[in-house]
């Protein structure tokens, strides 16, 4: 192979003839790496300069001053970054990985300087960084998620960071009975509101969460169209629509153009009448899963009642069946509210007895996840992206969103005045690939500058 060689000390090319295999080969030696062989490297001026490379069998240049000998893991990225495979020891940790990449680096110029101490640690750090993110595990970058809330009582919408629940911000106070929450397709925040039924008739508003502005979205009849309980959007490819599923009686309602100033509403659903609509979750198929939750008022105690199963519909929005059914009577699924698809798995929350199931859509299986341990503290649900479950209160007394670990007990939770009666729960979990890499290129683009500087190229043939 072919290497471009400089030395940035005396700024000048090293020549062809600066090196010689069989005058300055030295010892076979490094029983880590097993194939190596160490070569002496001078540019006839004196200069401690140093190469570490690796082409197939490990090869490693040095000056006659014997500079120190790179780590483990200095040749373990040198040897990557010539090869069609990276492979990363840590000496450290003991990690070892290999991945298959391809060989897009032919020719690699590299560069010597005395005393290399500026340039090593800029190349290597940029070259470690690299690998590190290329082998998908070395680093972890812990990035929290922003949870978004509307509190029905409260009349707002609010924010916390997951890293940082106790710091919750206030992004809107003029909500009316906010009673659904949901993150559109275009990056804005929906929200269903129920109206003072009086002056303001019930509504879906968008928040524009890189301006702050709330406007109404989609204006719904008062008299048909009432208690907005639930949002969501089918998928892209299946006309991108948004749907909406409320408090009583009647079809999930589909809106078109919701984006414009004009949108379009109609009935979805068909071949069963639903009792109400208190949550929605859309499958990848455009498939459509429905709390259908029948309200009622129980005098003699003087509390809401609640009883109901999970209907399944078809992406034109056919029924299909329930997937699972009401337990009221066994300590069962009382009162479906919130749903949540993960995968093949629904989680649904129970407001009567404050539990979370599970559903097995492949088996058609329902079992219990979790529980709040009171009524009425089951209802929104969603998720973070180490795999716990947000389950929001909606009792208005305990103030708490409960989190669960992916194993179903009680992990942590946040309670703020500011959630009262929870409507609606979102969670937006930030992309860390762009900011990685936008960091990989700005390291290496620092590492490199410098050196572009002062490039003086000729080639050494091994």
């Amino acid at each position: 192979m072919v290497l471009d060689l400089m030395c940035l000390r005396q700024r000048t090319a090293v020549a062809d003839s600066s090196v010689s295999p069989s005058e300055y080969a030295l010892r076979e030696a490094d029983p880590q790496l097993k194939v190596s062989r160490e070569w002496g490297l001078g540019c006839r001026r004196g200069c401690r300069c140093r190469l570490v490379f690796a082409p197939q069998a490990h090869v490693r240049l040095k000056s006659r001053k014997q500079p120190p000998i790179p780590s483990p893991t200095e040749q373990g990225i040198a040897r990557g970054l010539i090869g069609g495979t990276i492979h990363l020891n840590c000496p450290t940790s003991g990690f070892r990985r290999s991945s298959s990449r391809s060989r897009a680096i032919q020719n690699l110029s590299l560069f010597v300087k005395e005393p290399l101490v500026k340039l090593r640690l800029a190349f290597l750090s940029a070259a470690t960084f690299c690998c590190l993110i290329l082998q998908f595990g070395l680093v972890n970058l812990v990035i929290a998620d922003t949870v978004y809330v509307v509190g029905k009582s409260t009349k707002q919408l609010v924010s916390f960071d997951s890293a940082n629940p106790t710091v919750v911000t206030t992004l809107s106070s003029a909500l009316v009975s906010p009673s659904a929450l949901a993150m559109g397709p275009d990056g804005n925040l929906y929200i269903g509101e129920w109206g003072d039924g009086d002056t303001i008739n019930p509504r879906v508003s968008r928040y524009d969460l890189a301006t702050g502005l709330l406007s109404t979205a989609v204006s719904l009849n008062p008299l048909t169209q009432e208690n907005p309980a639930a949002i969501a959007f089918r998928p892209a490819l299946q006309g991108g629509e948004m749907l909406i599923g409320r408090l009583g009686a009647g079809p999930i309602l589909k809106v078109s153009d919701w984006t414009t100033v004009s949108p379009t509403i109609s009935s979805y659903t068909t071949g069963v009448a639903l009792d109400g609509g208190l949550g929605l979750a859309v499958a990848a198929d455009g498939s459509l899963y429905v709390s259908n939750t029948l309200y009622g008022y129980n005098a003699t105690y003087g509390i809401p009642v609640a009883s109901g199963n999970i209907v399944r519909f078809s992406s034109s929005g056919t029924y299909l069946g329930v997937v699972a059914a009401d337990g009221s009577s066994s300590g069962g699924l009382s009162g479906p509210t919130g749903l949540f698809l993960a995968g093949s798995t629904l989680y649904s929350a129970s407001v009567m007895n404050g539990k979370v199931f599970t559903t097995n859509l492949g088996t058609a299986t329902t079992s219990q996840f979790a529980t709040t341990g009171n009524s009425f503290e089951a209802g929104p649900i969603a998720s973070l992206t180490d795999g716990s479950l947000l389950v929001g209160s909606v009792s208005g007394q305990s103030n708490t969103i409960y989190q669960f670990s992916p194993g179903g007990s009680i992990s942590g939770g946040v309670t703020n005045l500011a959630f009262g009666q929870v409507g609606g729960i979102v969670t937006v979990v930030p992309e860390p690939s762009s900011a990685v890499f936008m960091a990989t290129a700005f390291i290496a683009a620092m590492a490199l500058t410098g050196v572009r500087k002062y490039r003086r190229t000729s080639r050494l043939k091994i």
